[in-house]
């Protein structure tokens, strides 16, 4: 069953843990050692990608599940009319996850994906944050959830195995026979995010400070350069376009000051704080006021809940963070979490959560997209879905008794 393998939709790692067998003592653990040494990094233990055991399928309805007794009692959660979220299961080398309650398992036939767990809270996750960053009302469907879930994934012989989502390289390590990553410096893909991460709790203990000079460099006007578009993440082909844009507007209106230009410098860099990054950069190159902004520590720790929001251990400490002198270097803070994130072990669980993070808040955004389309015209956007992915037929939850 090697090529019909299922592999999670949001994070893509296997459906169960590939690396239980690396105790220490174990005779199958034979030469991790020397692997270990070769590169550079420890092994990972079976407590960390203990996650991987925990899966759910999220589908919609078809009439096999409809026929067996009491269908609602073995699921989660249900959509309006026709999804699922079944209740915790576990999967492992083929196309099926074997589902708490029900005595065969659930085969992953198109129309249904495998989630693990932690995976689905990131994404609950997720879609609070774009909720709450877009400013919609009102919950969204599940309907929606499974139909973008289930429309990103692929069509191997009539079976959803893989997600066509970016999921950050961990497609190269699907083997024929299993999960073929090794066990040291590729385990971060398989390392627990979900929980507290040991090397974010011990930075966030123990942040870098602000020093006197380092303070007053701050302070000092300064325009913004090369460096500092490389340090706050983006690349020099979008300073280019910029800087172009802005000499063609000056040619056009040349001695016009922008309004904005007009505001005091404390308003600009409170826009600034709240501004998306790749807006931030582009205002910064097209105005010379705010280009030669010295941004403040201010702005910097303002930047963590809108590009990091997954950084918890952070965003809990904030404030008592703050009381304590001298202050942290939020700047740095940034550029050692957010722009570079260690790749030591301790940090591996961060490393698997900003990858998974990216993904889940692909399928969040699409969801949303989604729900709001169906908002405004109901089946826009669900109306070939259960169609498609369960017949034409497909029943409803109404239906079911």
């Amino acid at each position: 069953m090697g090529e019909f393998e299922a592999y999670c939709h949001l994070c893509g790692g296997p459906l169960y843990n590939p690396h239980t067998y690396l105790t220490d003592g174990s005779s199958k653990s034979y030469g991790i050692t020397s692997e270990e040494a070769t590169t550079g990094e420890r092994r990972i233990y079976p407590r960390e990608a203990a996650w991987l055991n925990s899966a759910r399928v999220i589908g919609f309805l078809d009439k096999e599940i409809c026929t067996l007794d009491k269908p609602r009692s073995f699921w989660l959660e249900t959509g309006i009319n026709r999804a699922f979220v079944s209740t915790l299961g576990t999967g492992g080398v083929g196309s099926y996850v074997e589902v708490t309650g029900l005595e065969h398992g659930l085969v992953l036939y198109v129309g249904r994906v495998a989630v693990h767990d932690s995976c689905y809270i990131l994404l609950k996750e997720a879609l609070l944050h774009v909720k709450v960053l877009w400013g919609v009302e009102g919950d969204i469907n599940l309907d929606v959830i499974a139909a973008c879930m289930v429309s990103l994934s692929d069509d191997v012989y009539g079976l959803a195995l893989y997600t066509t989502l970016d999921v950050g390289g961990v497609e190269e390590f699907r083997g024929l026979h299993g999960w073929d990553g090794n066990c040291t410096s590729e385990a971060w893909y398989l390392t627990d995010f979900l929980r507290p991460c040991e090397g974010v709790t011990e930075y966030v203990a123990h942040p870098p400070r602000v020093g006197a000079a380092e303070q007053q460099a701050l302070l000092e006007t300064r325009k913004w350069s090369w460096r500092d578009v490389r340090r706050f993440g983006w690349s020099p082909m979008d300073f280019g376009r910029a800087y172009k844009l802005q000499r063609q507007h000056e040619r056009r209106i040349r001695g016009h000051r922008p309004p904005i230009e007009l505001l005091p410098t404390e308003l600009l860099v409170q826009i600034l704080c709240h501004l998306p990054k790749q807006d931030v950069v582009n205002l910064r190159v097209a105005s010379r006021v705010t280009a030669h902004i010295a941004l403040p520590q201010e702005f910097w720790k303002a930047r963590f809940p809108l590009d990091a929001p997954y950084l918890w251990e952070l965003h809990l400490e904030m404030e008592s963070l703050e009381q304590r002198r001298p202050s942290p270097d939020w700047r740095q803070m940034y550029q050692d979490l957010i722009i570079s994130t260690p790749k030591t072990a301790p940090f591996r669980g961060l490393r698997n959560r900003k990858r998974v993070w990216k993904t889940v808040m692909e399928v969040a955004e699409e969801s949303w997209m989604g729900e709001i389309f169906e908002r405004e015209e109901p089946g826009c956007y669900l109306k070939n879905a259960a169609g498609y992915h369960c017949g034409p037929d497909a029943p409803s939850w109404i239906e079911v008794s």
